[in-house]
């Protein structure tokens, strides 16, 4: 099986990639901003994409999500995708 979580944060994605001990998939998405992290867990994959950064800053709100997560549709063909996120209510 394949899980395909997408979230829009560095921070929000950081727990399951330390976790899991995922690795990125460098240039995976591009030239789209959009990041992977992939590994195996239990005998599933693990896919955690991340809407990707510009100039610094993640990139949040509906469009670098629809962005991301249809791309990951898209090459990754996941069999459960989950989108989560914390809403900007993520402390320091």
């Amino acid at each position: 099986m394949r899980i395909c979580y997408v979230v829009a944060m560095v921070a929000e994605a950081q727990p399951f990639i330390e976790r899991y001990g995922i690795k990125q998939v460098e240039g995976f998405f591009a030239p789209l901003p959009c990041m992977l992290y992939e590994g195996e867990v239990n005998g599933h994959t693990l896919d955690v994409v991340l809407n990707g950064q510009q100039q610094g800053s993640d990139l949040i709100g509906c469009e670098a999500a629809t962005m991301a997560t249809l791309s990951a549709i898209q090459r990754l063909h996941p069999d459960i995708v989950v989108n989560s996120g914390t809403c900007g209510g993520f402390k320091e």
